[in-house]
């Protein structure tokens, strides 16, 4: 009778162990977030991802009631800040700020050099995306594509192209092999830095998002000579397309997205999936959309991963053609 009471006592005390773990989990759960939560952005404060930054990280914390710190780390091509958050714990307590530049040209551009594994750091939401434009100085004295490329060939030994992330610096390759011209490419830390010099006329080109170019287009110190997509921008009628130019395979999309470590509870994930996707729904996010001719991306997290996927294949292709390498 001892045995089969000492028995009963030891499963007993065993279920009790197992309802209390289910529960503390659950508690766990129930609670997240019970402190601040921290969206780690790879570019400088100014650029086109931190400007999204600003717009989602409000709308997160008035949901969840904790602060929402944005913590920009530049540097590398944005490997700094995406090395970081992929060390962090997948706990739901750090989220990044992915883009084009972590998750589509770096992992080609880099491969064994990259600092950072992308897929330890899983999308579960996208934020918006832009087309790419191509700029030049106006100091330059050109207007057209055909013109500028007719400049170059002439002035080859200072023609430049500048660029602030791994999108832009294969962006200028690009357009460098496919309209037979030279120049020197030019690396800055940010793409603001980049369109500042290139405003001031210390370099004659660049490729830069049009969230990030259009206050300097209206400043009138730069031009835009095309965008690399297939329809013209709502915002900038007047300029051609690389389609039109006849180039109708050279688009390119600077995008972002919300990126949490592998391994974050899916039931954290789901929850800030649905704010991110109401936080794109903001009359503040819509008017910055609209002021950038941006584009609406899928909000579920399935279709974000998807769309992820795609770009990476699509930019895999442009890093081979480019040649480019790290600098």
């Amino acid at each position: 009778m001892m045995l089969v009471l000492i028995g009963s006592r030891r499963a007993w005390i065993a279920c009790a162990m197992v309802f209390v773990s289910v529960c503390d989990t659950a508690r766990a759960e129930r609670v997240w977030p019970d402190r601040p939560i921290t969206l780690v952005v790879p570019t400088a404060p100014g650029s086109g991802a931190d400007v999204l930054a600003r717009i989602v990280a409000p709308v997160l914390q008035q949901a969840l009631g904790q602060p929402v710190v944005v913590d920009n780390r530049a540097g590398a091509n944005s490997q700094l800040g995406a090395t970081a958050a992929a060390r962090a714990a997948p706990d739901g307590y750090t989220l990044f700020l992915g883009s084009a530049t972590t998750h589509a040209v770096n992992p080609s551009l880099y491969g064994a050099q990259l600092g950072y594994r992308p897929g330890d750091l899983e999308v579960f939401a996208t934020v918006g995306a832009g087309p790419v434009l191509w700029l030049v100085s106006t100091s330059v004295g050109q207007d057209t594509a055909q013109g500028f490329a007719a400049w170059t060939r002439k002035n080859d030994a200072t023609a430049s192209c500048a660029y602030g992330n791994s999108v832009g610096q294969v962006a200028c390759q690009l357009f460098r092999l496919r309209l037979g011209v030279e120049g020197q490419a030019v690396p800055y830390r940010s793409t603001p830095q980049a369109l500042n010099d290139l405003a001031a006329g210390f370099v004659s080109s660049a490729f830069a998002d049009a969230a990030v170019a259009m206050p300097y287009l209206q400043s009138g110190k730069i031009k835009a000579l095309a965008v690399a997509h297939s329809e013209r921008l709502s915002v900038l009628p007047d300029v051609p397309t690389t389609r039109e130019l006849g180039q109708p395979d050279l688009q390119l999309l600077a995008w972002s997205g919300v990126f949490a470590p592998r391994g974050t509870p899916l039931p954290v994930l789901q929850r800030l999936n649905a704010l991110v996707v109401a936080a794109n729904a903001t009359p503040q996010a819509q008017a910055q959309l609209a002021r950038t001719g941006g584009v609406q991306l899928p909000g579920d997290i399935t279709s974000a991963r998807d769309f992820v996927a795609r770009e990476a294949a699509r930019w895999r292709d442009f890093v081979r053609e480019s040649g480019v390498k790290p600098d």
